[in-house]
């Protein structure tokens, strides 16, 4: 792995990381009661799921993700 790959690969890595904080934040305020530990873990895995498509439809998926 060269440097050229994380300076592709780091923002999409911190995007991530950003979306399913926002996201399990959002389901913490929008679902009564709190958020239980399986369905912020669903919630970070639908978005770690539709992550990659979403970019690539997006345009912005780095080359080596071909």
């Amino acid at each position: 792995m060269n440097r050229e790959y994380w300076r592709n690969e780091l923002p999409h890595l911190l995007a991530i990381v950003l979306l399913v904080l926002v996201s399990i934040q959002a389901a913490e305020l929008l679902i009564p009661g709190g958020l239980s530990f399986w369905i912020g873990l669903v919630v970070a895995m639908l978005v770690g799921l539709f992550y990659r498509p979403l970019v690539e439809r997006l345009g912005y998926a780095p080359d080596h993700w071909d």
